[in-house]
């Protein structure tokens, strides 16, 4: 009785709603108040979605195309669009040579061609009506390319030639250049999840007139010792772009380039393979250390190395790859010291703790410039989880000072790390007494 009764309501809501649409201007908003109130009342949502998509496809003029494209945008951006980006972003034809920003649509038709299931927020970005509308759409594969059209839209806006020679941190002149900075940022990340031939085609001919293109320098723009640095250098290669995107086709086809120099180092000394590793880009890295020319252990500007980066970020797969790979020493530390396990105790990583400490040629008692080990680093930083790994293994010293005399005992006590003393007190060698050099 009572889903039949809620079936009769769901009826009755989509025929007012429908009834909305038809009436226009003046009864728009009520049918997003509509769409916003049935979102909350446990109606059978399915049922609306696919009876509001069916009468977004019977529109006329135009209107049906551009509620679909609209739907496709706002439910697979990779973050909220403004209003400017995204009336760009549906007039850009994929392949072309340049944009007609004159064709762009006004926010009122963009919201029209949707019937409801899009509303602009008050941070003026489009959002969609109701979070489930997303799982809809993907449930029901109403996008199956949808990656891969974003990809190569973004793509062809950035081979624009309006998009070349702009510097960072300058405001292009250009109409579509609120839109320019979403592809420059996230085009890897849906070539990446829908590869294409033509998005492949399209980010090569990008590669082509690289140095003078956008791309490479808007995702590391908000940083300033790096803006600073694009006044002198330029960022860094192609091959090093496609492996910090961690798009293998491309690194692939850059790397059987005659001119690659696959251990290149970027700005800041770093080389491709660092990039793939800092980025959890285990494909990539699988792809780099099958090249026979390539060195694991180059170091950049700080001494790190495509291993220090895994270690550092937590990537337990690339530190696997890397492990396994003859070339690498786990050992190799960087410009203060500090080894791979020192690193991974410190952030702390216990996934890539445990890997290091499976090695026979790992040394748990080693320290860095300033004599601190990777128990001291652990138990200074109250990571009771990674000291407790670091304590079992048994040729490990618990009472090994720094170069102040500082022991892991005595930091974690100043540090008031209760958990982290327990353990170390546990521990049937520590020596309590110990004391530092200033005693």
């Amino acid at each position: 009785m009572l889903g039949s009764f809620t079936d009769v309501l769901l009826r009755f809501l989509l025929v007012v709603l429908n009834m909305a649409a038809i009436l226009g201007e003046a009864t728009k908003a009520k049918r997003r108040k509509m769409l916003e109130t049935l979102a909350t009342t446990g109606v059978a949502l399915g049922d609306v979605y696919r009876e509001t998509l069916q009468r977004i496809g019977e529109q006329n003029d135009g209107l049906s195309e551009l509620g679909m494209r609209v739907l496709m945008w706002v439910s697979h951006s990779r973050r909220p669009l403004q209003i400017a980006e995204l009336c760009h972003a549906l007039v850009v034809e994929i392949g072309s040579m340049e944009l007609n920003p004159d064709d762009a649509p006004s926010a009122d038709s963009i919201i029209d061609s949707c019937l409801g299931l899009v509303i602009i927020d008050e941070q003026s970005t489009f959002r969609l009506i109701h979070h489930s509308l997303r799982e809809y759409i993907d449930d029901n594969n109403i996008f199956p390319r949808v990656h891969q059209t974003l990809a190569e839209t973004c793509l062809t806006c950035l081979n624009f030639s309006q998009a070349n020679n702009l510097s960072v941190g300058s405001t292009p002149n250009c109409q579509y250049a609120s839109f320019l900075e979403y592809c420059s940022v996230y085009w890897g990340t849906h070539a990446r999840m829908q590869p294409s031939d033509l998005s492949k085609e399209l980010a090569l001919k990008l590669f082509s007139h690289f140095e003078n293109s956008v791309s490479p320098k808007s995702p590391l723009a908000n940083d300033e010792h790096w803006r600073a640095e694009f006044r002198a250098h330029f960022p860094f290669s192609a091959l090093h772009y496609a492996c910090h995107l961690g798009i293998v086709e491309l690194v692939a086809y850059l790397i059987g380039m005659a001119d690659c120099e696959v251990n290149g180092k970027d700005f800041t000394g770093k080389t491709s393979l660092q990039w793939a590793s800092k980025n959890a880009h285990e494909a990539v890295v699988r792809l780099l250390l099958e090249v026979g020319n390539v060195n694991p252990d180059e170091v950049d500007d700080d001494g790190g190395t495509a291993l220090i980066e895994a270690c550092h970020h937590g990537h337990e797969g690339v530190v696997r790859l890397l492990l396994a790979n003859k070339n690498v020493n786990p050992e190799k530390a960087d410009k203060g010291g500090k080894t791979p396990l020192m690193i991974a105790s410190s952030c702390p990583h216990e996934g890539v703790v445990r890997l290091l400490l499976a090695r026979d040629d790992v040394d748990p008692n080693r320290s860095d410039n300033e004599g601190k080990t990777a128990l001291y680093w652990a138990s200074f930083l109250g990571y009771s989880e990674v000291v407790r790994l670091l304590l079992e293994t048994h040729d490990v010293d618990p009472n090994k000072p720094d170069k102040s005399g500082d022991t892991p005992l005595i930091e974690a006590c100043h540090a008031g790390h209760e958990e982290t003393v327990r353990l170390l007190l546990g521990r049937h060698d520590i020596n309590p007494d110990k004391l530092n050099n200033d005693c």
